[in-house]
């Protein structure tokens, strides 16, 4: 008994030794790959697996094993098993398979444990999205991941630890909760063309360092709690394609990204922007849409943009822009020659749209309004005058609405009232419990609400007063005397009764 019991113990201490000896040269034989591959398929439920042809029989691992692709020495180089009803945790034993390029495992109801993935020298590809993945501990000691697609899992945390990888390429990491700053690491990244975060609940202010990031071709980061400006660093990569910071809680203005003549398409829109649409927003060449010759999309919708569509976007031939739910008073005269006769520059514009309904294709004007854009798209949704007393008081308007506080609201951001001298309860329109008649330069109509007299004479006001200002119903004077640069025209004065 002795005798074989110190058999046995020499055997396995040979096997132990035999496959530390092999790892060490880089080299697995066919009978451990295929033990690593029984415990995979043991520990993941492989019985109940959606397809498993082949696996636990005598057939060749690499000539009928569902999912297993070889290399010409018959080493496992792809893993591949998405949707197929894998559950539990991916045994660490996975990191033994030292040929493996490719892991495809999306859309099973798997965790993972990333120590030990540096053993993985050749692995360029894992895409885990759709699973149950809680974290990314020790992922940033892989040396070769050039592509890692996390996205709808459970992660908290650690996005560093993605970053990390210094070969990486292509990121995809929506849908998650990491809840934390975007890492300044990201402009170390120096092969980074892709980086998809949407929806992860990243907070803090967009790292300047992300400039540095030169090959970046898409930069996907909406749907999070971010703050700040966006960075003018932006405009350092030349090679974006898709720009989109949606419904992200950005304020601050636009900045300029004349630099992007291969960008496709720019998102903004559901932000908090301030100020106007620069004129070199973005770079085009004369004979195309951008330098690449294909369309341009941009939505700056919902933000509080004031001041006119301005005449730089006329580069643009076939330019499909929403702007729908600013402050926008006007479009460039050299645009829009009339609502109903836009430049011949434009007509390629919003899909062909405004060589066939117009000016109105890009926005409606003031006093009207469409509610789904904001705009005419469709012969059977055209701009509508607003009926009865309702009223839109700037172009684009999804709605109508008879207020003497949005009409004040619409004269602030119109005429830059965040750097007014005295801006007292104008910046309080979002308060319904705060009253018009507190405002400074306010004067009502005694024991009402209704609105006598404006008084902002010496208060830095500039930029173009809307022609809303002649709908406050009891108006009686205006004084916007001595605000230099402050732009005022006597359109719709005529509805000022009481002036």
């Amino acid at each position: 008994m002795r005798f074989y019991a110190a058999v046995n113990l020499l055997l396995s201490t040979s096997s132990l030794f035999l496959i530390n000896y092999h790892e060490a040269n880089g080299q697995v034989t066919e009978r451990e790959e295929k033990d690593i591959l029984l415990k995979i398929y043991d520990e993941l439920g492989g019985n109940d697996w959606t397809s498993k042809a082949n696996w636990g029989s005598s057939v060749d691992v690499c000539r009928g094993w569902f999912g297993i692709t070889c290399n010409a020495d018959g080493n496992v180089v792809t893993l591949s098993l998405p949707k197929n009803n894998l559950i539990g945790t991916l045994p660490v034993d996975v990191y033994g398979l030292l040929d493996l390029e490719d892991l495809y495992l999306k859309e099973n109801e798997i965790d993972m444990d990333f120590n030990g993935i540096e053993r993985l020298s050749k692995l360029t590809h894992l895409q885990v999205e759709q699973c149950n993945i809680t974290n990314t501990v020790g992922l940033g000691k892989s040396t070769s991941l050039e592509r890692v697609h996390m996205s709808d899992n459970i992660l908290t945390g650690h996005v560093e630890e993605i970053l990390k990888i210094p070969s990486l390429r292509h990121v995809y990491v929506n849908n998650n909760d990491f809840e934390e700053p975007i890492p300044e690491s990201i402009g170390d990244l120096q092969y980074l063309e892709v980086f998809m975060s949407f929806s992860n609940g990243m907070t803090g202010t967009i790292p300047t360092q992300i400039g540095k990031a030169t090959n970046l071709k898409w930069l996907v980061l909406g749907d999070n709690w971010l703050s700040g400006t966006i960075p003018t660093e932006l405009n350092l990569l030349v090679e974006l394609e898709e720009l989109s910071i949606r419904d992200a809680n950005l304020t601050g203005t636009i900045p300029n990204l004349s630099n992007l003549g291969k960008l496709e398409y720019l998102h903004f829109d559901d932000n908090g922007l301030t100020g106007t649409i620069p004129e070199t927003l973005v770079r085009a060449s004369a004979e195309y849409s951008n330098s690449n010759g294909k369309p341009i999309e941009m939505d700056l919708s919902f933000n509080q943009l004031t001041g006119t569509v301005p005449l730089g976007l006329a580069h643009f031939k076939n330019l499909t822009i929403q702007l729908e739910n600013n402050y926008l008073t006007g479009i460039d005269s050299k645009l829009c020659f009339s609502r109903s006769e836009p430049s011949p520059a434009i007509m390629g514009w919003q899909y062909g749209d405004v060589g066939r309904f117009g000016c109105d294709a890009i926005l409606c004007p003031w006093d009207t309004y469409q509610e789904e854009a904001g705009r005419q798209d469709d012969s059977d949704k055209p701009c509508l005058e607003c009926p009865g007393t309702g009223l839109s008081t700037y172009f684009g308007s999804s709605e109508c609405v008879k207020s003497e506080k949005k009409i004040l609201e619409t004269i602030f951001f119109a005429t830059n009232g965040p750097d007014w001298t005295d801006n007292t309860g104008w910046d309080q329109t979002y308060d319904d419990d705060f009253s018009v008649c507190d405002y400074n330069g306010i004067v009502c109509k005694s024991g009402t609400q209704s609105i006598e007299r404006i008084n902002l004479a010496r208060n830095n006001l500039s930029g173009k007063v809307p022609p809303a200002i002649f709908e406050l119903e009891f108006l009686k004077e205006i004084n916007l005397a001595f605000n230099e640069g402050l732009n005022f025209n006597f359109n719709g004065i005529g509805n000022a009764k009481r002036l």
